[in-house]
């Protein structure tokens, strides 16, 4: 044997002698070496467009300031959170009939599984987009509770262990949806006692960090708590209301709207937050709000509850991205 033969022969030779492990191993092999591969393209990429694009500092680079204080002898910390979310973990069940539902009996349909709660499912956005958030939230010590997790850790790239409270003897938050044959809500139970639970930051995670996102699931003096530590370390607030209810007892703490920075409610809770009641068919006629809007510089009831939510926000600066489903979005500042 010479030339391009002797590398299969000798490789069947031991594939043969080993009883195939070594070939599993050459195919473990290959695919680490195109993950690594794959892994070493997009950061080149990244860092020829972070160049091009004139940003001083890429992501997870440290600063001049961060390099001069190494060379001092102080330890830099690459892993230390720039975004600490704190909010709700749900684990969400929908059932759907496959006909009409016929109650006080067993229906055939089918059951869906899926990992959700409004903290969870921003903090699992932040982790794909590559920023590694801090996940205070509150678990149950169960299975759902532990999957839940490890599917944040492993691929989400979200450090939830380093925060979360996993709360002995409690359920992991649960959401039970059974719909309607048409896909429409027939009834929902909700389980959220653990939410009681969820943790304030410590004052050492919020060193680092530069934002503090807050869904409204946790108790009042929890969120009022968690605000007023972010302040004093200079970190900004965002505030996701989660609900209509939620939106105005928060929007009713003077104490805490005065520390909030950003806020992202949709129509409806920001009505509840301006302290207005949301009435039926007034979502449908957002479409004609925006166009006087835009077109003759009407002061639409959006913009009126825009301004009354602005004024009891954070007194420097404050903005609002008001959600309005097939509509878009509705950016208002202060400024």
């Amino acid at each position: 044997l010479s030339g391009k033969n002797v590398t299969p022969f000798l490789l069947k030779a031991v594939s043969d002698k080993s009883q195939g492990k070594s070939l599993r191993s050459n195919v473990a092999l290959v695919k680490r070496n195109a993950e690594v591969g794959s892994q070493i393209a997009v950061a080149i990429a990244n860092e020829r467009f972070m160049r091009e694009e004139g940003f001083k500092t890429l992501p997870n680079e440290p600063s001049a300031n961060e390099r001069n204080s190494s060379s001092t002898g102080e330890t830099i910390d690459a892993a230390k959170p720039k975004v600490i979310v704190m909010g709700g973990s749900v684990v969400d069940y929908v059932a759907t009939p496959d006909q009409e539902l016929i109650l006080h009996t067993s229906n055939p349909g089918k059951c869906t599984e899926s990992d959700g709660g409004v903290g969870r499912n921003i903090a699992e956005a932040l982790g794909r987009l590559q920023s590694k958030p801090l996940f205070c939230t509150a678990i149950g010590l169960d299975d759902r509770g532990n999957s839940l997790v490890q599917n944040l850790e492993v691929n989400c790239n979200v450090d939830v262990k380093s925060a979360a409270n996993f709360v002995d003897n409690a359920r992991t938050a649960s959401y039970l949806a059974v719909l309607s044959e048409s896909g429409d809500l027939h009834t929902a139970i909700a389980d959220m006692e653990v939410n009681t639970c969820i943790p304030v930051p410590s004052d050492e995670s919020l060193k680092s960090a530069d934002i503090l996102v807050m869904d409204a699931n946790a108790p009042m003096e929890t969120l009022l708590n968690a605000s007023i530590a972010a302040i004093k370390a200079n970190v900004k607030v965002f505030l996701e209301p989660t609900s209509v209810p939620k939106a105005a007892v928060a929007s009713n703490s003077g104490r805490l709207m005065q520390n909030i920075t950003y806020a992202s409610p949709n129509y409806d809770e920001l009505m509840a937050m301006a302290g207005r009641r949301s009435v039926q068919g007034e979502v449908e006629d957002i479409e004609q709000q925006l166009q006087n809007l835009e077109q003759n510089g009407n002061v639409s009831p959006l913009k009126a509850a825009a301004e009354i939510v602005l004024r009891r926000m954070k007194e420097d600066e404050a903005y609002l991205l008001i959600t309005l489903g097939k509509h878009g979005v509705v950016f208002a500042s202060k400024c």
